[in-house]
């Protein structure tokens, strides 16, 4: 459904993709080589996508910005929302969203938001701090006053091309649930290594 990958510094300038080092969390946890990730540029892949779609939106950024956006996203999906997921690089944000529909979810691109909102992340506790905005609220509130909208015209590459790819709703929450999981013991296991 949804998987991390991470890969060794060294491994960044080639134009493979994914990496030659690349590896899943889960392997890199049962068998860890002599490297270490790089948290900053972590790549997720969406196994309903083809590799060429994965790789314009990816690395997806800093692993320590994405967990909370996925907590807070299963949250959302359990309770029949709309969520949002946002990349968290350097450059401009991209924005996702999955739409609950039945006992499936549908998985989008919406594009580069317009200024404030491209600034914002779809969390409670934003590590992008402007005061006294609820950036998730404001957020939520733009995305559904613009219907649910799209941002397509914003977009490069074939990323317009991720339209309401299908997800069993059950699957798809299941594999969030294994990818933060296994993330946080990666960073667990970092910070003794």
């Amino acid at each position: 459904m949804m998987t991390f990958y991470i890969y060794n510094y060294e491994d960044e300038d080639n134009d493979d993709f994914l990496p030659k080092s690349a590896m899943k969390i889960s392997d890199f946890l049962s068998n860890p080589p002599s490297w270490k990730p790089r948290l900053d540029k972590v790549i997720l892949v969406f196994d309903n996508l083809p590799f060429i779609l994965n790789e314009d939106f990816n690395s997806f950024g800093l692993l320590n910005h994405i967990l909370p956006q996925l907590e807070e996203l299963i949250v959302r999906l359990t309770d029949g929302k709309f969520g949002l997921l946002r990349t968290c690089t350097q450059s401009e944000a991209l924005f996702f969203i999955f739409k609950p529909k039945l006992d499936t979810i549908l998985f989008s691109s919406l594009g580069v938001l317009p200024l404030p909102f491209n600034t914002y992340f779809p969390l409670k506790n934003s590590p992008n701090y402007f005061k006294d905005i609820d950036q998730q609220k404001e957020l939520y509130e733009f995305i559904k006053a613009n219907n649910l909208g799209n941002w397509k015209e914003t977009l490069i590459g074939h990323i317009s091309e991720i339209e309401d790819i299908e997800y069993k709703a059950k699957d798809l929450i299941k594999s969030i649930n294994e990818q933060i999981k296994l993330s946080n013991q990666l960073m667990d296991f970092l910070k003794l290594n």
